[in-house]
């Protein structure tokens, strides 16, 4: 039940972020180069992707290899990072329940191994501590004989 509940807040955090940096960690030469991917869907805990699909056949490259991804949007107070195993989709039925697939784009399925959720917001550790230092700098600054300033 938890299971559930985790992959339906990352797939409504996903859908916010909508696109990633994917990282191919294989050391192959046929492999899907480094690029921007379209989250679509999480199932069955397995999450798929769409990618540009470059110049070379699909079935040139390599059918199942480590990737990471990094989800970022601009405005968005959080970052989300994926870490698992993707494998290029070839399955006839899979691909026909996708109707925004066509033939510019490659569908990915990725099953996580591990995911790291991020919140970017700028909290401060100790604002009582703030506070004091900010009252001696200015109880010091009072204590400092200076020149004075007259308005003109």
């Amino acid at each position: 039940m938890t299971n559930d509940n985790h992959m339906q807040f990352l797939e409504e955090r996903l859908k916010q972020l909508q696109t990633a940096v994917m990282y191919t960690m294989s050391n192959n030469v046929a492999r899907l180069p480094n690029g921007l991917v379209f989250f679509e869907e999480v199932d069955n805990g397995q999450l798929f992707l769409s990618v540009h699909n470059p110049k070379q056949e699909k079935e040139n490259y390599e059918q199942c290899f480590p990737v990471r991804l990094f989800f970022y949007r601009k405005g968005v107070d959080f970052f989300i990072e994926v870490t698992g195993t993707a494998t290029i989709v070839v399955d006839k039925d899979i691909l026909l329940n996708k109707d925004a697939m066509n033939q510019e784009m490659i569908l990915l399925k990725m099953t996580p191994t591990v995911v790291e959720y991020t919140e970017k917001g700028k909290k401060k550790m100790f604002p009582e501590l703030t506070k004091l230092g900010s009252y001696f700098y200015n109880g010091f600054r009072n204590l400092i004989p200076g020149k004075q300033f007259r308005a003109a």
